[in-house]
Parts: structure tokens; sequence; C-alpha cells
């Protein structure tokens, strides 16, 4: 079999600016980027109860190729000042998150098809796409000052958040052994999906 299979590249970066605005009032913000790739996953083929690898340690048997993409861009902007004998923060963050992860499931859901269905059917495979997305924009305003001659120190604030986030995994029909055709006698393996809004 091939050697090295899941090798992952990692790209990212951060940008840190600041910007003294006034004598006091001053903004702070960055902007962070990440990229992971990978043309495999993380998995061994083990035996249970006692985890003992099924051929190699190390080793995973695919009859697909598998991948894993993760992208992940955020932004924040913080805003510091004094207003009115009041000290005053207002932060605002934006977050995208898109991952994809392609996954050859034949050990698991091809080899129960196996046993379930009739001998007159072929050996199959199968495999899943799962694509997970989420969006978040969030706001957080402090203020905080003291009072009876800063013998006492209070803080009050308000947050809110909008994030919209999705889970789905596409129609995968199984396919046969060895061919790899789609075998669509029985329908997809998985056609399912999620979607989440928080405000």
């Amino acid at each position: 079999g091939d050697e090295d299979v899941n090798g992952a590249t990692t790209r990212g970066g951060r940008i840190p600016p600041g910007w003294d605005i006034a004598e006091d009032w001053s903004l702070q913000a960055w902007a962070l980027t990440q990229d992971f790739s990978a043309d495999g996953i993380g998995s061994e083929d083990l035996i249970a109860p006692d985890l003992r690898p099924v051929t190699e340690e190390l080793e995973r048997a695919t009859w697909v190729p598998e991948k894993q993409d993760i992208e992940l861009d955020a932004y924040n902007a913080t805003l510091t000042g004094e207003f009115c004998g009041l000290t005053v923060v207002s932060s605002t963050t934006f977050q995208k998150v898109d991952a994809s992860t392609h996954v050859d499931q034949s050990t698991t859901f091809g080899a129960l098809l196996n046993v379930i269905l009739p001998p007159i059917f072929p050996d199959l495979g199968a495999e899943t796409n799962q694509q997970i997305g989420t969006e978040r924009l969030s706001e957080e305003l402090r203020v905080r000052s003291s009072a009876f001659d800063d013998r006492l120190a209070w803080e009050t604030g308000l947050f809110y958040t909008d994030e919209d986030s999705s889970n789905s995994i596409p129609a995968n029909y199984p396919f046969v052994l060895p061919t790899l055709d789609p075998f669509t006698l029985l329908g997809p393996l998985a056609d399912a999906s999620i979607e989440i809004w928080l405000a």
C-alpha cells in the first residue's frame, strides 16, 4: 500500500494593528487567518477491545481517497476610552469557519451492509462527506468606574452575539468493491443537514 498518505499542511497569519485616536481613546485590532489541509485523516484500523492494529501500527485500509480541509478567519476591533469619568470598552468580533471531511467508511458502514444484506448482493464499500460552516458576529460593551473615593470599583456591560451554523452530510451512495461503481439500489447512505441560528 501507499505510505504517508495523510500528509497535512497548515498556513496562517495574524496582523495586530493599533491606533491612538486621541489622548484618551485608542483602537486595537487584529486579523487572523488559518488554513489546514490534509490528504487523509489521523486514524488507525484497530481490533476491539484491546485495540490491536488490524495489520500494522498506523495503517488504515481505504478504497477511496480521504481528505480534510479547515479554513478559519477571525477579526476583532476593540475601542477603549474615557468618557465623563467612565472607562468605556467596545469589542467587536467576526469569525468564519468552514470545514469538510471526506472519509472512507467501508470498514464500518460498508461492513455492516455486507452483514445484513443477502449474499446475492455484491461486496459494498461506503464513504461520507461532512461539511460544517459557522459565521459568528459578537459585540461586547463594558463601562467601569469607581465611587466613594475609589473604595468601590464597579463595572457593567452588555453582550450580543449572532451566529449561523450548519452541519450537513450530502447524499453518498454505497459503491461496489473493487470497481467503486455507485450502488444505487438501496438509495444514499446518508443525506442529512442541520442549521442553527442564534441571536
